[in-house]
């Protein structure tokens, strides 16, 4: 695949996500971040995503960016790492979102 840190990803980008209460700008940071198909990809770890049980809280940051910004994102969890699925899974996520990118389905952002 060939991908360069800074230059085709970005690893622990900010992205906007929206006005706070008093005006200020509340942004949210991305593990790591394909800007060309402006795909997002999630580490969750067991203890974070599990123990403190934050799937309503990334379910709603992932529609918010996907709102203003359509970027798809993608959460592989320790399950995947452990089983060493991560590359194959990732290949498909890649693929299919390179797809939808020919067939004009990803909108233009001013904020990522």
């Amino acid at each position: 695949m060939g991908f360069i840190e800074g230059k085709t990803f970005l690893h622990e980008h900010r992205i906007f996500g929206y006005l706070g209460k008093n005006g200020q700008n509340v942004y949210f940071w991305l593990d790591f971040y394909l800007p060309d198909l402006k795909l997002g990809i999630e580490a969750d770890g067991e203890v974070w995503h599990q123990f403190f049980d934050l799937k309503k809280r990334d379910r709603n940051r992932d529609a918010t960016l996907a709102r203003i910004h359509g970027v798809k994102i993608v959460r592989f969890d320790s399950y995947d790492l452990r089983r060493k699925r991560l590359g194959r899974k990732l290949s498909r996520v890649i693929r299919a979102r390179s797809k939808e990118w020919l067939n004009g389905v990803m909108p233009s952002s001013k904020y990522t």
